[in-house]
């Protein structure tokens, strides 16, 4: 029983040690200032070059958030040309798109890869 208590120590000392990294991290990363985009437009560009095509429903899924927050980070990023959304050929719903990469979100400051055609 010893050893139990003793590694559920150290696994919330190592929890610990993890999260003070973490935020050292995300606050080196903040102050760089290497992107214009949101934590949360990051995530969702990162997403959609990793999955592919995505509708918004799936994105909001991945991403853990509500529909109409995923609704509105793909429009941002469709104001900034990182995306665009396209028909789904999967369904005839005039409102069904996915939202998949273009060219420009391709930039080294974005770092998302080419979009696979």
């Amino acid at each position: 029983m010893k050893s139990v208590v003793v590694e559920s120590e150290r696994s919330v000392e190592t929890a610990a040690r993890l999260r003070l990294v973490m935020v050292r991290l995300a606050r080196a990363l903040r102050h760089q200032g290497s992107t214009a985009l949101s934590p949360s437009q990051v995530s969702a560009l990162a997403s959609i070059d990793e999955f592919g095509p995505l509708r918004i429903s799936a994105l909001a899924a991945f991403e853990s958030v509500g529909a109409p927050v995923a609704t509105r980070v793909v429009a941002s990023l469709e104001e900034l040309d990182l995306l665009k959304r396209t028909d789904d050929p999967k369904t005839s719903a005039r409102r069904s798109s996915n939202s998949q990469i273009t060219a420009e979100s391709c930039s080294p400051r974005f770092g998302v890869n080419a979009p696979s055609d």
